[in-house]
């Protein structure tokens, strides 16, 4: 309960809300409150790297590692994942879909 105090207060003093990490919805009760990983780790340097720890809704950390086994415009889209490569993947067919429906 307090670090979720103290998160939303914070969020709050920067004139945002307190979002997930993965759905970019805001999170707004403390039960559904998870601390992951962005990245999964390998090594205890990983782990405990700070800045690798982000804020999510329990329900969008929740096996994430275990849906998240191929990195396309799909998992950015079902799963939420913002990775690089989901990201990349989802970009890259937008601008595909740009090219042939708004030719320049």
């Amino acid at each position: 309960m307090i670090l979720f105090a103290v998160l939303t207060d914070r969020a709050a003093n920067f004139g945002q809300k307190f979002t997930c990490f993965r759905c970019d919805q805001e999170i707004k009760r403390v039960e559904d409150l998870s601390i992951e990983h962005k990245v999964q780790w390998r090594t205890p340097e990983q782990f405990w790297n700070l800045a690798n720890i982000a804020f999510s809704h329990l329900r969008c950390n929740s096996g994430a590692g275990e849906r998240h086994r191929a990195h396309s415009r799909s998992t950015y889209e079902r799963v939420g994942c913002r990775c690089e490569r989901c990201t990349a993947a989802n970009t890259e067919h937008s601008r595909k879909l740009r090219a042939r429906y708004m030719p320049s």
